[in-house]
C-alpha cells in the first residue's frame, strides 16, 4: 500500500508542478483563486488521482476557508524546449571522458 501512496504522491506533486507553470504563464486565471483559498485539482483524465486528492482535500478542509476545485482535462506530452543540438566530442576524449582507447582498424589485403 505505501508504494501505491507514494506513486499517487509522485502524481499528485506532477500535476501541481503543472498547475503552478500554468497559473505563471495565465495569471488572470490565479486572479479568479480567493485569497487563502485551498485549491484542489481534479485531474478528469485519471479517475484515481481526482479521488485521491478530493480525500486530501476533505482531511486538510479548514472551517471558514475557501475551497476551489480545478478540474483538469489532459496534461499535453512532455517535450524539451531543446532546439537543435549540436554535439563535439574532442577526438582525444571519449564520451565518457576517457581517453579513447580505440585505434585504427587495419586493412588486410
Amino acid at each position: 500500500m505505501k508504494t501505491n501512496m507514494d506513486a499517487m504522491s509522485l502524481r499528485s506533486l506532477t500535476l501541481i508542478h503543472e498547475f503552478e507553470q500554468y497559473i505563471i504563464e495565465h495569471p488572470r486565471f490565479a486572479e479568479k483563486i480567493p485569497y487563502g483559498a485551498q485549491v484542489v485539482l481534479l485531474p478528469v483524465y485519471d479517475k484515481e488521482l481526482r479521488e485521491y486528492n478530493l480525500r486530501n482535500a476533505q482531511i486538510n478542509a479548514e472551517p471558514e476557508r475557501p475551497v476551489v476545485h480545478v478540474e483538469i482535462t489532459a496534461l499535453r506530452p512532455r517535450r524539451s524546449l531543446i532546439v537543435s543540438p549540436r554535439m563535439k566530442i574532442p577526438k582525444k576524449l571519449s564520451a565518457n571522458g576517457k581517453k579513447s582507447q580505440r585505434k585504427k582498424a587495419k586493412l588486410y589485403a
